[in-house]
């Protein structure tokens, strides 16, 4: 069975990449770039901001409720390996689906939320790129585009089935904050 979720993949240059994500940012996205020596995260307004430096990239997440691009790459220098995962791609799948079961589009996902760990005692700042500067419990500070009294990271976990019709764990995507 293949990933019904995916709409479009590839593997790209460095040198092509801001291409890939001109094309296929989702709309009204929030993003969160892994680089060699930071980590960046940005709300839809500052997204830009989170190419600045594709040399030191290791992995972007532009995400929405309804799909994610995913860049990512394994060292400096390489090249990126990238997917879209998009809802609407997976529901129209689902619909051609023979099986009672696998038509139901909620059969190839999981969503789940994941508490951040924030110090509610702290009063954050917003940085330039429109993010709320957090501090942990133990005294450590992160950026992330929250809005006031968002906690939680919401997270879809794409299903496969096996022969078997055991499920697994095959991807998975940031959906936001709530």
């Amino acid at each position: 069975m293949n990933k019904i979720w995916i709409k479009e993949y590839g593997n790209t240059p460095e040198s092509e990449i801001q291409g890939v994500i001109n094309r296929y940012m989702p709309a009204d996205s929030l993003g969160i770039a892994y680089y060699t020596d930071r980590f960046r995260s940005a709300d839809k307004k500052h997204l830009a901001a989170l190419c600045e430096d594709i040399p030191h990239l290791l992995e972007l997440r532009l995400f929405n409720d309804m799909g994610e691009l995913l860049i990512r790459r394994s060292h400096i220098g390489g090249a990126f390996v990238w997917r879209l995962a998009d809802d609407n791609t997976l529901e129209k799948a689902a619909a051609l689906e023979t099986d009672q079961f696998l038509k139901k589009p909620a059969s190839y996902y999981v969503e789940y939320k994941q508490y951040l760990d924030i110090d509610s005692s702290f009063q954050s700042d917003i940085d330039n790129y429109g993010c709320h500067t957090l501090r942990t419990t133990g005294g450590g500070y992160y950026a992330l585009p929250v809005a006031e009294k968002q906690n939680m990271v919401c997270i879809k976990a794409y299903l496969q089935y096996d022969k078997n019709g055991l499920a697994h764990i095959a991807d998975y995507r940031l959906a936001g904050f709530c």
